[in-house]
Parts: C-alpha cells; structure tokens; sequence
C-alpha cells in the first residue's frame, strides 16, 4: 500500500480593517496564490484566539461573522472551524475541509473577521 502525503503552505491576512490597523478586518487565507476567507459558521473567540496568535497580534477581543468587516464575494476556504484556543496554526482546528465550506451558507456573505487586542472606536463603528 502506497500513502502520499500533501503539505502546503497557509498564509494568513486580516483585510478591510475600518480603523486602518493591522490589528482587525476580514480574516483571509491564501493557498498557491488563491485568496479565500473562513466562514463564520461556528466560528467564535477561540479561532480568532488562533488567528491572532499567528500573526503575532495581541490576544482576540472580538469574534465577528457575518461579514461584518466586508464582503469578500468569494468562496471561503475554510468552514466550521473548531478550535480550541492553544492551537499554534488554524491547520490545527478540525474543520469542513478545504474548500468544504457549505457554499450555500457561506459563499461571500458570512466571511469570519476579527478584532487582536483592544477594539478601538473605529472598529466598532463597523457593527452599528
């Protein structure tokens, strides 16, 4: 019996932040070039726990869906993401598959956003 095992890289960018930080906006994943977003489906304080880990911010104040921050309009890559906080990557969260996400529910209009440290009042301006 063969076994072929698969890596690539992940790559990780908060979007659209309507305080112009680097700390808030729409969470995207970037796989061989193709940028997508993560479904807010499920998606709550610990994934952005993970989230914020990644990119070295501060820890996460706010677990936003809905497209809050934007809309991306593209099909996220991830979907019910399951983490529980002390991941070190969201490659670690269980979750829908790759590009599993339920298109119907998901496709560009529940994209996952995030706010790392403290939200500033430009950040919640965005949720009224």
């Amino acid at each position: 019996m063969r076994y072929l095992f698969f890596t690539f890289v992940v790559q990780l960018r908060l979007v659209d932040s309507p305080s112009g930080s680097d700390k808030d906006g729409r969470v995207e994943l970037g796989i061989g070039g193709v940028w997508g977003g993560v479904c807010s489906l499920d998606w709550d304080l610990r994934d952005a726990a993970v989230v914020c880990q990644m990119l070295g911010l501060p820890p996460a104040s706010v677990a936003q869906g809905e497209a809050v921050f934007s809309n991306s309009g593209d099909k996220p890559w991830l979907g019910k993401l399951e983490c529980h906080g002390n991941e070190s990557s969201i490659t670690e969260c269980a979750h829908s598959g790759w590009g599993n996400a339920n298109r119907f529910l998901c496709e560009g209009k529940s994209d996952a956003g995030i706010i790392c440290g403290p939200p500033s009042s430009e950040s919640f301006q965005s949720y009224h």
